[in-house]
């Protein structure tokens, strides 16, 4: 939707001929399905208002969308005829001559401000606001608006004071001062708001417009409700006006309002075999839609701050459910990844439609009933491709209900290689009446331990009946990636309990593992070693359940894994340049040897090179074994046209990346002669073309003054010997003509020149002229 007038005012100032520029407003109005019914914002602060020289300049639209749909303002250059931009206009504080601070707007709340003015005059520049209702863009408006600025202003603005962020809990109430004062004591000062919140329909906010002498105020006054509950910020627009004779001036000011769901009370968490239950009463806020699990193992100890909303990723929680029935008040966690030993924590927010959540709830803690066998150790203990040897240990269940379950009972210990399940029973442990005299020690051997990891699980037996598996467990497995005087260590682990660090240890040169340093995390970087020769590694994890009562720390061995460091980094790029005579026909190229910056090994080069800037670079040429022979000549007599690149390669063959890329081009000359003596007297016998180079082809074709072609030729050197090419009989004397298109090479292809002119057929009949 468009308004176009036929003229702006005459000398704006960024505007080149205003008088002549049409006034161009228009507004966007998307219908989106599902998105229900939108009207356009609608703006309450008049688009003109009066500035000073050397004063900052402020404006603010007082925006206000009826349906709460979120705006989002930015400048705009004011357009004119049909739309299109305006020749020459420039933003406010760009005039040349004019220049001035900067002009910005805030993108949540509209305000613009010019800080300051340099020039007295009539400013136009635009506002651009636009609406988005659930991350969709529904609509825009065009703010068009005039700013008068005046020279030696006589008059200092009036100032607003206020809280510029409020945050309320639904449910409370905002009792919100607005301060206005004027320096100059016989002005008038008007205190005007404008804002959504005065517009609701439901409980909507008060502030009474006031006017008087040196310093006045009113209070923004609202009994929120649930149904404030958004997911963006209200804006309060307040506006103060002096009555100053000489000019009136204005002050701007936003201020944010947030209105927050409660959080979530009286959640009960109960743990019931392997799962873990979550009830809750229903929230304050009945208008919510949805509520949200997070889940994380240990208390993080989080609070919300008064305004926060949702969970933070700072906290440590992860999102793991969302409830979209909210009259559904209970959450059962059955996820596989929940392990015995492990304490593990909530938090609930209830959500609503337009993505806003409510404040965290308190988190909640349990653990799962301790009613399997818990395993604490997987460690190698010898490691071998035939012969290998894995320890694992585990602890007895202390919450077994024995009424229940009952003896006698046995523990089956599961294997399977990898990381993922465990499948293979490998050992019974005989049967027991009383855990204190159980046996909770497995040596697995015969296994590889050099080439596999093993994942574990220990299950509990009762009376013939099974009672229930621990958590998979993992051996550590480490590996390596060997380049140069470096072996990169990486290692795996499937583990229901947290480790929190790694002791990295090295054999040394009697055969002795010695501890070399910590790693937190599961990779490690050894530097500093010689090329060929063999290094041997295991790791040591320190971990820990998060259960107070489970052994601590967990200490774990990887199996033995050896590498050798080789060269496999390739030097660093050479930095090429180079110089061109095209009329030689010759190249030259420089570069850097990289063994004086960043390599060490370097010891000759490729050249590459693609005749033109589209195709591929291919290698032309290899220097000697020397890395100080960092100069080549490329001569050829046709072209010299193409790109050129060069690589460093050092002592193993390792390349570098190419190096950048040097493009030059031909110069390339052809030239016609307008006379030629065919005969066999050796001189001038054949036409053809003066010295060229770089010339691909032509298409020569030579006509008599009667249009009949004569001879025709590809070849650029041409070669003709005075005969018609038909016929093969001499041409007579005379006058020809001819038309030449000339292939050139050049660096973008075959460059097409044309050629046209006349030739003069000499032979030994013909009179020349007497002086």
């Amino acid at each position: 939707m468009t308004v176009e007038d036929p003229n702006r005012n005459a000398n704006v100032v960024n505007i080149p001929s205003s008088e002549n520029v049409t006034f161009f407003l228009q507004s966007t109005l998307s219908i989106v399905p599902g998105l229900g019914n939108n009207c356009s914002p609608f703006l309450t602060n008049p688009p003109i208002d009066r500035g000073c020289v050397g004063l900052p300049y402020i404006h603010n639209p007082g925006a206000i969308d009826p349906e709460g749909d979120s705006l989002v303002y930015s400048l705009a250059e004011s357009i004119g005829n049909e739309g299109f931009e305006i020749d020459g206009y420039v933003f406010p504080n760009l005039v040349p001559g004019c220049e001035s601070g900067s002009l910005t707007i805030n993108p949540q709340n509209g305000t613009l401000i010019w800080d300051s003015p340099a020039c007295q005059g009539e400013f136009n520049v635009a506002i651009l606001i636009e609406e988005y209702r659930n991350g969709v863009k529904v609509g825009s408006v065009l703010r068009d608006m005039q700013i008068d600025i005046v020279v030696d202003c006589e008059n200092d603005p009036p100032v607003i004071e206020l809280n510029k962020t409020v945050c309320a809990l639904a449910g409370d109430t905002i009792n919100e001062p607005v301060l206005a004062y004027d320096i100059n004591p016989e002005d008038i000062i008007e205190l005007t708001g404008t804002g959504s919140p005065l517009n609701l329909d439901f409980k909507p906010a008060f502030f009474t417009n006031v006017a008087g002498s040196d310093s006045i105020t009113s209070n923004f006054f609202w009994e929120t409700d649930c149904q404030h509950v958004i997911s963006s910020s209200y804006f309060m627009n307040y506006r103060a006006e002096d009555n100053n004779p000489t000019i009136q001036l204005v002050d701007f000011e936003t201020m944010s309002i947030n209105i927050i769901a409660p959080a979530i009370d009286s959640i009960d968490i109960i743990a019931l075999g392997g799962e873990i239950d979550l009830t809750w009463e229903v929230p304050t806020c009945t208008n919510a839609s949805c509520y949200k699990i997070y889940r994380r193992i240990d208390s993080s100890g989080y609070v919300p701050s008064d305004c926060e909303t949702g969970v933070p990723a700072s906290a440590g929680y992860e999102q793991i459910s969302e409830i979209n029935d909210f009259s559904t008040q209970f959450f059962a966690d059955t996820s596989n990844q929940l392990v015995n030993g492990q304490k593990y924590c909530y938090i609930i927010t209830s959500c609503f439609e337009d993505g806003s959540e409510s404040q965290a709830s308190k988190e909640i803690c349990t653990q799962l009933k301790r009613d399997v066998a818990i395993i604490t150790n997987v460690s190698i203990f010898v490691t071998d491709t035939i012969n290998g040897k894995d320890t694992v240990r585990w602890t007895n269940p202390t919450e077994l209900d024995t009424t229940t379950a009952t003896a006698p009972y046995q523990y089956n210990v599961f294997r399977s290689s990898g990381f993922n399940n465990a499948n293979t029973l490998v050992h019974t442990i005989p049967s027991f009446n009383d855990f204190s005299l159980a046996d909770t020690v497995f040596i697995d051997s015969l296994i590889n331990t050099t080439e596999n990891a093993y994942s574990y699980e220990v299950q509990l037996v009762s009376n013939g009946n099974t009672v229930g598996n621990s958590s998979l467990a993992s051996s550590i497995y480490l590996s390596s990636s060997p380049t140069d005087q470096q072996l990169n260590l990486s290692w795996n682990e499937n583990t229901p309990w947290t480790n929190t660090k790694y002791a990295v240890y090295e054999r040394d040169d009697l055969g002795n593992f010695v501890f070399i340093d910590t790693a937190y995390s599961n990779s490690y970087a050894q530097t500093g070693l010689v090329n060929g020769k063999e290094y041997c590694y295991y790791v040591k994890s320190f971990g820990a359940y998060s259960e107070d009562d489970l052994p601590s720390p967990l200490i774990n061995l990887s199996q033995i894994h050896c590498n050798i460091p080789f060269d496999n980094v390739p030097p660093c790029a050479p930095t090429l340049t180079g110089e061109s005579d095209c009329i030689l026909g010759e190249n030259v190229f420089v570069w850097n040897n990289p063994n004086n910056t960043c390599s060490d090994d370097v010891l000759s080069y490729n050249l590459y090179f693609s005749p033109t800037t589209t195709q591929e670079l291919v290698k032309i040429d290899s220097t000697a074994l020397n890395p100080n022979d960092t100069v080549y000549f490329y001569k050829d007599s046709i072209s010299i046209a193409g790109c050129y690149a060069v690589t460093a390669l050092d002592s193993n063959k390792n390349e570098s990346p190419i190096s950048d890329t040097i493009c030059f081009d031909n110069c390339p000359e052809y030239r016609l002669p307008n006379v030629f003596t065919p005969g066999k007297d050796g001189f001038n016998d054949f036409f053809g073309p003066f010295p060229y180079r770089q010339v691909e082809s032509i298409r020569l074709t030579i006509y008599n003054r009667w249009g009949e072609i004569v001879f025709k030729s590809n070849n650029p050197d041409i070669m003709w010997d005075g005969k018609h090419q038909k016929s093969n009989f001499a041409c007579t004397a005379g006058v020809y003509y001819y038309t030449c298109d000339v292939f050139t090479i050049r660096l973008s292809g075959l460059e097409k020149i044309q050629l046209k002119g006349t030739i003069s057929l000499i032979n030994e009949k013909t009179i020349l002229p007497q002086f």
